[in-house]
């Protein structure tokens, strides 16, 4: 099996008695785009810092390509960080805040200003070369910090949260940007983010993180459609949750559950096996429910429409189902029209049993 780039073996990092990053176990290999994600304050920006250097793991090891890096100061890794302030220079023009890290390297003039002009050829920036930093726009600073990370060739690039403090349009841009690069250079690319939407769209894997805690790691896809635990499943959002106890099983193999609000099925991830009588949390997506006055399915909730909310091409319709559950639906623009819905109509949501999923950690 290849062997990974980097290795987080049984990390721990507290401050005082604040436990950061506990018991983290990973491994990223060659040319792989991993983010790591989850909501302020859950240790993703710890976990960068610890490979960057600037914070020093309390316990557990790090590797890179092998080595144990823990004890190395940052400027004697090749870990460059783009920050998400940018951290330019701005006492620098564009060429000599790119030039800056191979100055440091005691590249030879001539040398560095045609290396850094060849990498702001590449982003697009040889016009603004000689240009003060103040002057550039916000995508502009952001292609800047890349140039100067990526002129001295790493083998690996960390980032984090670069693209918060651009407008919409312009981080859906630099999504392009940061993937064609990462595509094309085969560099390793460990990102930090809370934008699922920035996640899912760049990355191979990703990493989602509660409380210093990984909670599962897989590709946007398996995360998206199997989330392995109700935190997970709120996470990365338009999940609904229900709760009941298993009550047997259909020919099918599915897993009859029943709840307050009746029986129903959901089914197993592989590998998971359930017991009649066992406490079970389902997950069900909002685009697999169907909202209809004439009901065909087994699973279904009489509900009161309460809400809608448009997004974009979509639009989330908010049931109230009754004792303290509410549903969350997501349909197209064209199916929301058609329903014709108006707050307090009763509707029946109903979905397909396989198409809700017992988590594997509840």
């Amino acid at each position: 099996m290849t062997q990974p780039l980097v290795v987080f073996d049984n990390v721990v990092k507290h401050f005082g008695s604040y436990h950061a990053v506990e018991r983290m176990n990973l491994e990223i290999y060659k040319g792989e785009f991993v983010a790591i994600m989850g909501s302020s304050g859950c240790g993703k920006t710890t976990t960068l810092r610890m490979l960057a250097g600037l914070d020093k793991p309390s316990e557990g090891e790090i590797r890179l390509n092998g080595e144990r890096i823990n004890d190395l100061y940052s400027w004697e890794r090749e870990t460059p960080l783009v920050w998400q302030n940018l951290a330019l220079f701005p006492f620098l023009n564009v060429v000599e805040n790119v030039e800056f890290g191979l100055r440091m390297r005691g590249m030879a003039k001539a040398e560095r200003r045609k290396k850094s002009l060849q990498w702001l050829e590449r982003l697009g920036l040889e016009e603004f070369a000689m240009r003060d930093i103040s002057l550039l726009s916000g995508g502009q600073r952001q292609r800047v910090a890349l140039a100067r990370s990526l002129v001295t060739e790493p083998s690996i690039l960390l980032l984090d949260e670069p693209l918060s403090a651009l407008d919409a349009h312009l981080s859906v841009r630099m999504q392009g940007v940061l993937t064609g690069l990462q595509k094309d250079l085969g560099i390793t690319f460990v990102y930090v983010t809370h934008s699922q939407s920035e996640a899912f769209a760049m990355a191979d894997r990703v990493v989602i993180m509660s409380r210093g805690r990984v909670e599962q790691i897989g590709s946007p896809k398996e995360v998206f459609l199997e989330p392995h635990n109700r935190f997970v499943a709120e996470f990365i959002g338009g999940k609904n949750i229900l709760c009941g106890t298993v009550i047997g099983f259909d020919d099918r193999g599915l897993v009859r559950v029943g709840s307050e609000h009746g029986e129903f099925l959901a089914r197993r991830p592989e590998g998971k096996s359930t017991t009649p009588g066992e406490r079970v949390t389902v997950c069900l997506s909002a685009e697999h429910i169907d909202l209809t006055e004439h009901p065909r399915q087994r699973n279904r909730l009489t509900c009161t429409v309460v809400g809608e909310e448009f997004i974009g091409s979509m639009v989330n319709i908010y049931l109230d189902a009754g004792d303290g559950l509410e549903l969350q639906v997501q349909k197209p623009h064209a199916d929301y029209n058609r329903l014709g819905l108006r707050n307090g109509q009763k509707i029946v949501a109903e979905w397909d049993g396989a198409c809700a999923l017992i988590l594997r950690g509840d």
